[in-house]
């Protein structure tokens, strides 16, 4: 079942839970050593051993028949391994409403085989698996008998399968928003069929082959393609002139936010920041003469007296795009608003969102 962070307690441990949010910190993959053989230093039997939870343990025995001798060697070269990953995931937009001000509450997940390397920071994923507690102490990377002696336990989830919302493969971001009056369609409904490669994001540079990469790196469903199709071939004679010449770009603007009536400057200014444009295309005597690129992306600032519904249109903007955060004044600060490297126990650095 889908639940929200706030119900995850002692009660959820080793049950099998859905969470949604999206991913604040990705660490590097790393291998992990599922089992490996261990030789008895008496008699020279062999046997495989399982290392639970990827710590290193020895056997307490030997396997043998009449031997109960305690030495054994590691075999190498028959250690077998397993894509290993650890994700830092925070609650969605959705929950940190209820509780305006509060720290967002994150869950640690950790991603084995085929589920490493599906998502990335910043992406709105949904995770199923089954949720286990740990050794504070243990966690944190120390080791020994006093670090065993700590009573404190820290639950985390072990992902079983991941939806990522992001990347378009069956998870609707806007799920359960339909009935808040912030559609971003012309008939107030959102697809999910869009899928975006990751080879093809990115927005620099102002060569050609970047911007064929990125509009050839966007596929759309059947569903939305019909959409399309009937927007473009849409009767309008029936507007006057004036809406006739911004057709469809007028009914694009007011289909942005229709609980919000009026202000087609802003919506139209958040459309078109949405959209993004492209990156002008210099000749090779202006890259060589060192002259100022052109952003091909546009920064927004909103302005206006309260009440106006500048919050609402900046949620239904953030509901369109991808990858999209929602970050109220009152609960960021100038460094959290920033990408920051940090380094791990092991010495790998991770990438954590801002």
């Amino acid at each position: 079942p889908l639940i929200r962070m706030i119900e995850i307690k002692t009660s959820s441990a080793y049950k099998f839970v859905s969470v949604r949010g999206h991913i604040t910190k990705a660490k590097p993959k790393r291998l992990r050593v599922a089992c490996a053989d261990f030789q008895c230093g008496k008699c020279g039997e062999q046997f495989p051993y399982k290392f639970i939870d990827g710590r290193y343990n020895v056997p307490t025995k030997c396997e043998g028949m009449h031997c109960r001798s305690k030495t054994f060697v590691l075999v190498r070269s028959t250690a077998s391994y397993i894509d290993y990953q650890e994700l830092k995931l925070q609650e969605s937009q959705e929950e940190t409403t209820v509780d305006a001000g509060r720290t967002p509450r994150v869950l640690e997940v950790e991603c084995m085989d085929d589920l490493v390397d599906t998502c990335h920071a910043g992406d709105v994923v949904k995770i199923a698996g089954v949720i286990r507690a740990v050794n504070s102490a243990v966690a944190a990377g120390r080791a020994g008998k006093r670090a065993l002696e700590t009573s404190t336990y820290t639950l985390y989830l072990v992902a079983n399968s991941i939806s990522n919302a992001t990347a378009g493969d069956g998870v609707n971001k806007a799920d359960d928003e339909d009935d808040r009056g912030d559609g971003s369609g012309v008939d107030g409904r959102r697809g999910s069929g869009a899928k975006r490669k990751r080879k093809g994001e990115g927005g620099g540079g102002g060569r050609r082959g970047n911007r064929s990469s990125g509009a050839s790196s966007v596929s759309f469903g059947r569903e939305q393609l019909e959409r399309i199709t009937q927007l473009a071939h849409a009767d309008h004679k029936m507007y006057s002139m004036r809406v006739r010449m911004a057709f469809p770009f007028d009914l694009l603007v007011r289909s942005l936010c229709p609980s919000i009536i009026g202000h087609d400057l802003v919506k139209a200014g958040l459309l078109l920041g949405l959209l993004g444009g492209t990156p002008p295309l210099t000749s090779g005597l202006e890259a060589r003469s060192g002259s100022a690129s052109i952003r091909s992306n546009s920064h927004i600032l909103i302005v206006g007296d309260p009440g106006m519904g500048k919050s609402q249109m900046l949620l239904a903007a953030s509901h369109i795009a991808e990858r999209s955060v929602y970050v109220g004044g009152n609960t960021a600060s100038t460094t959290g608003l920033t990408v920051s490297l940090t380094k791990e126990a092991g010495g790998e650095v991770g990438i954590e969102a801002g």
